[in-house]
């Protein structure tokens, strides 16, 4: 074939090369399959009859338009023969084909044989496949598809042009200005470092922003608001094991949410101290809103605790809250086994006996049961007479002594325990559990310890919020005025009901001056009447 202008291995036939596989490749398939079913007719005749059934002649509906172009379309490309060679006439060709085949014989065979033969064997084809093989494989690797759509007159312009060496400075120049562009941002990198380049290592070397109750630290996530309060220092953490293993040090009370707003968001975990006030409702899961720094409200939700005494006040009252319950449950399990072993008894003195099982004399089970309760209840009032009798005959500086040493045995180690831990909480234990090192323990202020945990008080108009400190106030002072009168009334009515000995007489003694008679002398009366 001779070879046109500008022809290369992969472009054979120049510019028209893509036009000519183009025809080449629209039935290819169709082709490979009717050589291959030559081969095979040449081999094993009965082929054709298998082929002729696949076509379904008995059910095709002549009338029918498409049942014909299926029909078509299912058939070979052309009639099979044991010679394996296509025709390119009209003859013996498939009808939907015959377009195709015409413009193949023109714009392929022709270019690439040399010559049109009557009919194209399988060796021609295989030529004409190798012919295209470098074009196809270019086609499959091909680059520079934003230029394809060009014709060809404006590719080969801008070639033979001097669009290239334009192109090559074009591209120097951007370069340059990408350098200088560089340059800018490094300098505004540099201004910005200028500006806020105390605040970054204050933030990481003295936090003056962290113990400011006007300013938030760089890395402070936010608020949470859980059992009323607001808690105010919430930093972010990655691993709670770890974190909570280093924050224990600190001696706060540390509260581990998690933080969720959707399942898009993800979640995260982030640490915060409670302050300030007591425990209250405060647990592992508890629900809670979080506000971020820049005001985004998510969800909320207690994982984990590290337990710490929170307030001096809560200190002081803990013994005696866990006294309170302790009390409770005793008296709870007390009364829970009185009431089964009564409900015992009832049951079994309401239950018939037997006439022969009771013993002659014996009381009925009912009155059993009411002369044993009599006799508690008596043994019960006689111990509390006791015990008020031995109460009122203490002075009230002893009750008061007394009841103090009892607060202060009950109190002290738990208080002194407390103070301790309290007066040693480290804020910097929780810093450095996010990752930063702290040199020095970072103590927690009166302002820092209200702004971190804060209860916002309530509005003035607000209704059905709970009572006011001065309620408290006034009930114990009431506590303390009835037991103090309660205490002298009882003392009261005991001395009133005690009532006073009666008096022994005693007999008539003789007067101090009667005068001592020797033994055996008379009385003065005996002497008179003596005869002389």
């Amino acid at each position: 074939m001779p070879e046109d202008s500008g022809s290369s291995p992969v472009m054979p036939m120049g510019e028209r090369t893509a036009q000519a596989y183009a025809i080449y490749e629209a039935h290819q398939a169709e082709a490979n399959a009717f050589f291959a079913l030559c081969n095979a007719l040449h081999f094993r005749p009965e082929v054709a009859a298998q082929v002729e059934r696949h076509a379904e002649l008995e059910s095709l509906d002549p009338t029918s338009v498409e049942q014909v172009q299926q029909l078509l379309k299912r058939a070979p490309l052309a009639e099979l023969t044991q010679a394996g060679a296509l025709p390119l006439s009209e003859e013996n060709v498939n009808p939907l084909y015959r377009q195709w085949l015409s413009e193949f014989k023109a714009n392929v065979v022709e270019p690439v044989l040399g010559h049109t033969p009557g009919q194209l064997s399988e060796q021609d084809w295989e030529r004409i496949t190798s012919f295209f093989a470098p074009y196809e494989a270019y086609l499959r690797e091909k680059v520079g598809a934003e230029v394809e759509s060009l014709p060809f007159e404006k590719l080969k312009r801008y070639c033979d042009g001097d669009l290239e060496q334009r192109a090559r400075e074009l591209t120097e120049a951007d370069k340059d200005v990408a350098g200088r562009m560089a340059g800018v941002g490094e300098l505004k990198r540099l201004l910005l470092y200028h500006k806020n380049l105390l605040r970054l290592v204050n933030n990481f070397v003295s936090f003056p922003e962290l113990y400011s109750t006007s300013q938030r630290a760089l890395f402070e996530m936010g608020s949470a608001v859980i059992d009323g309060r607001w808690f105010n220092l919430c930093m972010k953490v990655g691993d709670v094991a770890a974190h909570s293993a280093i924050a224990k040090m600190s001696n706060l009370f540390t509260l581990y949410l998690e933080i969720t707003r959707s399942e898009a968001d993800g979640k995260f975990v982030v640490a915060s101290p409670v302050t300030s006030g007591s425990r209250g409702n405060l647990g592992v899961g508890k629900q809670g809103v979080f506000f971020d720094v820049r005001g985004k409200e998510y969800d909320a939700r207690v994982v984990s605790i590290i337990e710490n005494p929170i307030s001096l006040r809560e200190a002081l009252v803990a013994p005696f809250v866990r006294l309170g319950r302790l009390i409770v449950g005793k008296i709870g399990s007390l009364a829970e086994k009185a009431e089964k072993k009564l409900e015992g008894e009832v049951s079994t003195g309401l239950a018939p006996q037997p006439q022969s099982t009771q013993p002659a004399g014996a009381a009925a089970s009912p009155m059993g049961m009411f002369v044993g309760l009599s006799l508690a209840v008596a043994a019960l009032s006689s111990a509390f007479a006791y015990i008020v009798k031995t109460f009122v005959a203490l002075e009230w500086y002893h009750i008061v002594l007394g009841l103090g040493a009892l607060v202060a045995i009950v109190s002290m180690p738990v208080t002194l325990l407390a103070v301790i831990k309290l007066r040693r909480r480290d804020l910097g234990s929780l810093v450095e559990g996010c990752g930063w090192a702290i040199n020095a323990r970072m103590r927690l202020t009166r302002a820092q310890r209200r702004y971190f945990t804060r209860r916002v008080p309530y509005p003035a108009s607000a209704t059905g919020t709970p009572g006011r400190r001065w309620s408290w106030i006034l009930l114990i002072v009431l506590v303390g005025g009835l037991a103090v009168g309660s205490y002298y009334g009882i003392k009261a009515l005991v001395r009133h009901g005690e009532r006073p000995k009666a008096t022994e007489v005693s007999p008539p003694q003789a007067p101090s001056h009667t005068a001592i008679r020797a033994p055996g002398a008379a009385s003065g009366a005996q002497q008179k009447e003596a005869p002389k």
